[in-house]
């Protein structure tokens, strides 16, 4: 026998959901119109309340309408970020597994190598000084680990800004903040590597080498995935500078 193919039918409030998705996006609402009533919803769509409310609670949820008490719903212009939050709680789950935490990381280095590469060829003289400037707050942070953390990342995040696009930064600040509850506040030697990845991948930066650069992160990301952990996860280039016969200078 050949199998099944259920049909499902859709709920009122998904069908619901969906058409007043399409009246956005097709633009009979901007984003700070108000939509209609409830009741006029319900006249308009022939559908009780509870599904009005629950369609509109499935477009709040989807970030393209806001719902507060006592007020018409309202439409709403999303944001990347909110987007990145919806994802934390499966990205939470995701890291339960064997391999996810080893997946988020390869996922920050091809990221973060592609952010030096473009940062080796376009960084201004402004990002320039802004990246030395937060290295020096890394510096002054040595010996408080978790200030250091905080340090550290500004450095990530500058990197992600140098393109232009806001998007790169929610995408880094998200990954950043999904990785955080791994770190060990180790500090000493630890933080002290940590930085000096920092200046090799500044330095490559400031040379114009854009592999060099990507090399650099790659490696540095590598040790970081050490300090966190405890554990080597070092993938992808392998790092421009020559390592001494007795291996990685970790």
């Amino acid at each position: 026998m050949q199998p099944v193919d259920t049909i499902r039918r859709r709920k009122l409030y998904e069908e619901l959901a969906e058409r007043l998705e399409r009246m956005i996006l097709d633009g009979q609402f901007a984003a700070g119109d108000p939509l209609p009533s409830e009741r006029e919803l319900m006249e308009r769509f022939g559908v009780g309340r509870p599904s009005v409310r629950q369609a509109l609670f499935v477009l709040q949820k989807s970030g393209l309408v806001e719902v507060s008490s006592g007020e018409r719903a309202r439409v709403s212009q999303p944001e990347v970020d909110a987007l990145v939050e919806d994802l934390s709680s499966t990205v939470r789950y995701f890291f339960t597994r064997s391999d996810g935490v080893h997946h988020f990381r390869e996922v920050r280095q091809l990221f973060e190598g592609a952010l030096v590469r473009h940062a080796a060829k376009h960084a201004t003289a402004e990002d320039i000084e802004d990246l030395r400037a937060t290295l020096e707050r890394c510096e002054a942070a040595l010996g408080r680990p978790m200030e250091f953390y905080e340090a550290a990342e500004s450095f990530h995040r500058r990197l992600a800004e140098v393109p232009g696009n806001p998007v790169f930064v929610v995408v880094e600040v998200a990954i950043a903040e999904w990785l955080k509850p791994l770190r060990q506040q180790v500090g000493g030697t630890r933080d002290v590597i940590a930085l000096e990845g920092h200046k090799r991948v500044f330095e490559a930066i400031v040379a114009r080498d854009p592999d060099r650069a990507e090399a650099e992160m790659v490696a540095h990301l590598g040790e970081r995935s050490e300090t966190m952990t405890g554990t080597s996860d070092t993938t992808g280039p392998e790092p421009a500078r020559q390592r001494e016969a007795g291996g990685e200078d970790r």
